[in-house]
């Protein structure tokens, strides 16, 4: 597992709240980058529940781009988690 920081370029570099950042902004500093199997990424990041980033840029397009499978993931400990591991840990 890597945690990888990602600076916000379209705003600005001092805004860090997550659900500013685009999805050019993602690829752009992952691309080429070893991803592994999943990329987590959290829910705050898309637009009202639709699978699009700030800048329109879909989860399907990021997928494309990075070639890696998109995880979105609550914004809860425990479904972060339970995708780390793969399975339902308390319902």
């Amino acid at each position: 597992i890597s945690v990888v920081p990602i600076r916000n370029d379209f705003f600005g570099e001092l805004i860090t709240v997550t659900g500013l950042l685009t999805g050019q902004d993602i690829v752009a500093q992952l691309k080429g980058k070893k991803l592994g199997e999943a990329l987590l990424l959290s829910e705050g990041l898309a637009r009202d529940s639709e699978p699009v980033l700030l800048d329109d840029m879909s989860i399907g397009d990021m997928e494309k781009s990075l070639q890696v499978h998109i995880d979105i993931v609550k914004s809860n400990g425990m479904d972060f988690i339970e995708k780390i591991v793969g399975e339902v840990i308390y319902e």
